[in-house]
């Protein structure tokens, strides 16, 4: 069979990036090797951001109608007492803000939706083998399970969507780092016969001698969780006489529910090192697994179909380069690794089971949710990450002047002119490019690429939404995912079309995403001299927080083979030389600080220059041309320094481990080199 992508997978991920291309009218193959949607409810919620993607696939109001949204959440303490509650506060996507699945019939309805496409074809009952790529596209061997034949799929691109275990990323040699937590968790599916007091609401209890989830789920379903706590049997926690026992501590008995199915599961944090190979993308779990806690692992899976399908869709239509391609990873990224961050918080929330650490944890909550600030961040869940894709394909200049270049246009409801009813903003904007314009714009190279919606002469608006988004900016590019891609003020002109879209403008850069410490140090190296930055981030503290930064964005393909130290010695204006050693061992990297035993290369540095090295101020190479630093030991090594800790190389680079010792070279041949 040959198509234009082929999706290895067939739950929600890989069911809604089907949709996403069939609508697009590329030609799909899907390979799922399961015959029925996964019986048992794994995603308990989705937000407003993930139902406007699947409004862009015409599947919104099909899935809110097995929903239930606008249900309170409660963190309770061992007695019941709440000391935490949210009430997201809607961020203008259209949608509920928060609303409660039941997936089986999720997946039923994203499935149905893919049997609208003649383009794209299911292949239910099939196993992915074997994966080769070549320039132009790439091969997949397949399996029948019902008679055991076998076939081959060439398509130009693979969409990874295999789940955590991925048997595509574990082919490729892409590292899944991370960790497993210990305690496996019980889950449990009930159907409800009887309703009690707080049915309807999401609780977990936080109690230090067992923590658990309870939550209610639509058509008649209601989930528990339980821990199997360290020394007990996993399979005996199972059971259904234990599970009453469980669900008795809570008042619930067979008068009020059914138990359904249990399963065990494990939480996992992990990131795959690359999330693409070549013609190669991984996608959902397969490119990164977070614990349950805010409910958003299913969401983010979606998230990235919805980010890397429009793209794909341009570059088989010729209408985009493949460099467009380049931007999934370093857009979403960020905003999995935030919501990460987010589930890990509130899962240690929940899971404390030291007693005293749990009476202060619920003493602070109670305390700061009085707080009228520190209150309404926790009740209106503005911790919340925002969508915001500046580290991708935007057109950055414009992000100086215009702060909303990056995010989520907001979707208020608008009406057309000719017409009386309201409809919510995309279904008016369409599936492509977008110009959204408070007063009338001039013929320009977007002409034929972007649609010119003018407000207020074709579109009248409800509400303020969308002019406090805009504020003091005229006029909008927006992307087909409906994020901004540049901005204009009055009278003045936008950017004009990327190269990657094939206009006149120049390549957007992917820029590298920056941690909350990086920005604190950016910013103080540009107005800092180097004297008083040395005072600030010299410190043994600072430094190791960097080197720490530095070991954990180490890519290993890019090391290529390489084990062993890598010393750096950093001399401050007094004269004074710190040495901190940085550790390569196989799919990780270490820091330290001190000499390393035995170096196979030394950097050798002024403190000065290396923290504005770190900011991002300063690139190895320009140091080198001014023999501001000098490197001992391997010279290929040196050379790739930059790509190995935090500047990641290009798909395809440094992929075979050498077969043979590096040659040692001087900085003299580097600098001529």
């Amino acid at each position: 069979m040959r198509a234009d992508v082929v999706i290895v997978g067939y739950g929600p991920v890989g069911a809604s990036a089907a949709n996403y291309l069939g609508q697009a009218g590329v030609d799909v193959v899907v390979v799922e090797r399961d015959p029925t949607p996964y019986a048992r409810a794994r995603a308990i919620s989705t937000d407003e951001e993930v139902l406007r993607c699947w409004q862009h696939a015409g599947l919104a109001d099909a899935l809110k109608a097995d929903m239930l949204g606008d249900r309170p959440l409660d963190f309770v303490d061992r007695r019941g007492r709440s000391f935490l509650s949210f009430a997201p506060r809607s961020r203008g996507n259209g949608h509920p803000p928060q609303m409660f699945i039941y997936q089986p019939a999720l997946e039923r309805t994203i499935r149905a939706g893919v049997e609208r496409f003649g383009n794209v074809t299911v292949l239910l009952e099939r196993e992915a083998g074997a994966v080769r790529q070549g320039p132009d596209g790439v091969e997949l061997d397949v399996t029948d399970l019902r008679d055991g034949s076998q076939s081959v799929i060439r398509a130009r691109y693979l969409l990874a969507c295999d789940g955590g275990s991925s048997p595509i990323r574990t082919q490729l040699g892409i590292g899944f780092e991370g960790k497993t937590y210990e305690d496996p968790w019980v889950v449990i599916d009930t159907k409800v016969k009887q309703e009690w007091p707080e049915v309807d609401r999401l609780r977990f209890h936080c109690d230090p001698e067992r923590p658990a989830v309870d939550c209610p789920t639509p058509l008649g379903h209601h989930r528990w969780e339980f821990p199997v706590l360290p020394g007990e049997d996993r399979d005996e926690v199972s059971s259904e006489a234990y599970i009453w026992t469980l669900l008795e501590r809570y008042g619930i008995t067979p008068e009020h529910v059914e138990i359904l199915r249990r399963a065990v599961y494990v939480h996992h944090v992990r990131f795959a090192e690359r999330w693409r190979e070549g013609r190669i993308f991984l996608l959902g779990d397969a490119a990164h697994c977070m614990p349950p806690w805010i409910g958003q692992g299913m969401a983010s899976g979606v998230r990235d179909a919805h980010n890397l399908c429009w793209k794909l869709a341009a570059v088989i239509a010729g209408d985009a380069t493949p460099a467009l391609l380049d931007s999934y990873e370093p857009e979403r990224k960020p905003h999995v690794r935030a919501m990460t961050d987010k589930a890990v918080f509130f899962g240690r929330v929940i899971t404390e089971r030291r007693p005293a650490l749990a009476v202060a944890r619920n003493v602070a909550f109670r305390a700061a949710m009085r707080a009228p600030r520190v209150g309404s961040y926790f009740r209106d869940a503005d911790w919340f990450p925002d969508i915001d894709v500046v580290h991708g394909f935007v057109d950055r200049d414009s992000r100086r002047e215009h702060a909303i270049v990056g995010l989520r246009l907001p979707q208020p409801l608008v009406t057309a002119t000719g017409h009386d009813t309201p409809v919510l903003l995309d279904e008016v904007l369409g599936r492509g490019w977008s110009i959204v314009s408070r007063s009338p714009r001039e013929p320009g190279p977007w002409d034929g690429l972007a649609r010119v919606h003018p407000l207020g002469r074709d579109l009248r608006v409800d509400g303020p939404l969308l002019d406090d988004f805009l504020g003091a900016t005229d006029a909008v590019v927006v992307r087909p995912d409906k994020s901004v891609f540049t901005a204009a003020a009055a009278g003045a002109p936008l950017a004009p079309p990327p190269a990657e879209l094939r206009g006149p403008g120049a390549p957007v850069a992917m820029a590298a995403p920056q941690s909350p410490g990086e920005r604190l140090l950016a910013a103080a190296a540009a107005r800092l001299d180097d004297r008083a930055l040395e005072r600030a981030f010299g410190h043994a503290p600072a430094l190791r927080a960097i080197f720490i930064e530095m070991a954990k964005a180490y890519v290993p393909r890019v090391a290529n083979g390489f084990v062993g130290q890598i010393q750096y010695d950093l001399r401050r204006s007094s004269g004074r030389v710190t040495s901190w050693t940085v550790k390569v061992a196989g799919q990780r990297a270490f820091a330290s600080r001190g000499a390393a035993t035995a170096p196979a290369l030394v950097v050798r540095i002024g403190l000065g220059d290396f923290l504005r090295m770190a900011a991002g101020e300063l690139e190895q190479v320009e140091l080198l041309k001014a023999r501001r630093i000098d490197l001992t030991g391997d010279g290929l090594l040196a050379a790739r320094l930059g790509s190995m800790f935090g500047r990641p190389a290009p798909p395809d680079v440094y992929v075979t481990p050498p077969t043979v010792d590096p040659p040692v070279v001087t900085v003299s041949d580097l600098v001529e080199a």
